[in-house]
């Protein structure tokens, strides 16, 4: 079905095969009902080769990802077809086979490693597993793991924990990992979701040249077309669970078959609309979150601490949107946590409604919070996988505790309406749910309670290009309604600047600039 990999012969990978699914069909059991997220695909992939699978949110990419690596939730079921790694079947084979011979690198790089364990502790594991370190040098191994997929000063980095380095350097540490047995096939599902384009570029550069010189195969799951072009030798496109057409990436993106695939090719993300540029009114417009110097550092085993955030001044009026912007690892994301009182600030002053809220290495009581809600950039890790989403946003709801809200039930399906899910959702949890829809699911569940700030951590990073334009439509409504403050974290350019009124630019933890934003006519 694919294009031929490049004619240079490349060193072959220790345990380089084909990827062979047939008739592969998968259902999860919700409540005494049965629901198909794949249905009957079929798919190869040659090693030395690229095949990017597509999809819209929803379309079951992450499920065959999944059932590749043999890591299927408990709810799902495979009721036909076969997958096959150098022809042996896998669903038969064991744990410790497959993960010496696929290479796994998650969407979500923030849930995949121990919050509670350094990065040293965690790699050197595995290389221990794979028999590439022992006890003795294992730090001098992991330094040069890290080295190879390009973090810097990696010495410093083997003491930090997951929650102190950017979602760029998660997801490097993350390729290391999967690289370290020497792998035939790669399974990539959406590695550069939630980056910044430079970051995307080296990621994607980094897997890209393991391929071609090790002769290993990779299965790239992605929601972006313009990404598979760049990339892939050859294109599988998903859509409801079934696989519409597959073939040549020059073909497919120029000579489409199926009018699904014709679509997305067609398809062009409809540019924001900007905001409208009405004066500030102190009276109108009050701040609500104010920060004066802040700095954060983290400790450090080797040298001086780490500082990631200096001198960050700014301020978050009600019915106005602070964006916040820079590259993977200049800061956002700690700015963010602290601003929600998840994190403690070295320096500095915080202020809620002009009172001073917290202080230096303590973080902002929740009590002061109360109004203030947070969407994540990885909603994986933040929404409860035993709960429903009903039950989810009910609880979000029920502790707000809210004088005039309705129904629990009704308030719950305007906010799912809102986000444009369909109130079934509300019946499934979390893992049973693509990448995009428990985003959506995120966002529903801030906007249940009302709040009078969100703070917005990449919301839309996870998203289609089509639903992205439909979620800032939506915040920019709900802001005009409700006159709710927001501070939105981007890499994207123009979504800071159709949802702006102010730019924070952010480099190396410092304010490179700060005002209000330009936008290009």
């Amino acid at each position: 079905m694919a294009a031929a990999p490049d004619s240079a012969a490349p060193a072959a990978s220790a345990h380089q095969a084909d990827l062979d699914v047939r008739g592969l069909s998968v259902a999860y059991r919700t409540r005494g009902t049965e629901v198909t997220a794949l249905d009957g695909v079929s798919l190869t992939v040659a090693p030395g080769q690229v095949v990017a699978l597509v999809g819209e949110s929803g379309s079951g990419k992450s499920t065959l990802a999944s059932a590749v690596i043999g890591q299927l939730d408990p709810q799902a079921d495979v009721t036909g077809g076969s997958i096959r790694l150098g022809g042996k079947e896998l669903t038969a084979a064991n744990r410790r086979w497959r993960s010496h011979d696929i290479g796994y690198v998650p969407q979500d790089p923030t849930v995949s490693l121990n919050p509670s364990r350094t990065i040293v502790s965690q790699v050197g594991e595995v290389a221990r597993r794979f028999h590439v370190a022992h006890r003795k040098n294992v730090e001098e191994v992991v330094e040069r793991v890290l080295t190879d997929v390009g973090i810097r000063d990696p010495r410093r980095v083997l003491t930090l924990y997951p929650h102190q380095i950017s979602g760029g350097m998660r997801q490097r540490v993350l390729i290391g990992i999967a690289l370290l047995g020497d792998p035939g096939l790669i399974v990539a599902d959406e590695p550069s979701s939630g980056l910044d384009v430079q970051v995307q570029q080296r990621i994607l550069d980094l897997l890209e040249t393991r391929v071609r010189t090790s002769g290993a195969g990779m299965l790239l799951i992605t929601h972006d077309l313009a990404l598979a072009a760049a990339r892939a030798d050859a294109i599988a496109v998903l859509h409801d669970g079934r696989l519409v057409e597959t073939g040549p990436t020059d073909r497919v993106l120029t000579d489409p078959q199926d009018a699904y695939t014709a679509m997305l090719v067609a398809a062009r993300p409809r540019r924001l609309e900007t905001r409208d540029e009405t004066p500030v009114s102190d009276e109108a417009n009050p701040v609500v979150l104010e920060a004066r110097g802040l700095g954060k550092e983290f400790p450090s085993r080797f040298g001086e601490p780490t500082r990631v955030l200096n001198e960050v001044s700014f301020e978050v009026r009600r019915g106005r949107t602070l964006g916040v912007i820079g590259e993977s690892g200049s800061g956002k994301t700690t700015l963010a946590r602290i601003a929600f009182g998840l994190e403690t600030f070295t320096e500095g002053e915080m202020l809620l409604h002009g009172e001073p809220v917290g202080s230096p290495g303590h973080r902002i009581p929740r009590a002061a919070l109360a109004r203030v809600r947070m969407v994540f950039q990885n909603p994986y890790n933040s929404l409860n996988p035993a709960l429903s989403v009903g039950q989810i946003l009910a609880d979000s709801l029920k502790a707000a505790r809210l004088p005039k809200a309705g129904p629990v039930r009704e308030e719950v399906r305007a906010a799912l309406a809102a986000v444009e899910l369909d109130a079934g959702i509300a019946q499934r949890r979390p893992r049973e749910l693509s990448g995009g829809q428990r985003q959506r699911v995120a966002i529903a569940r801030a906007l249940v309670t009302r709040p009078e700030m969100l703070i917005l951590d990449e919301p839309v990073s996870a998203l289609d290009a089509n639903v992205q334009a439909v979620v800032i439509d939506l915040l920019q409504e709900l802001q005009r309604e409700r006159s709710l403050a927001y501070v939105f974290i981007s890499h994207d350019i123009a979504a800071i600047e159709a949802m702006s009124d102010d730019v924070l630019a952010l480099e190396h933890g410092a304010v490179t600039s700060y005002g209000p934003v330009t936008k290009e006519t």
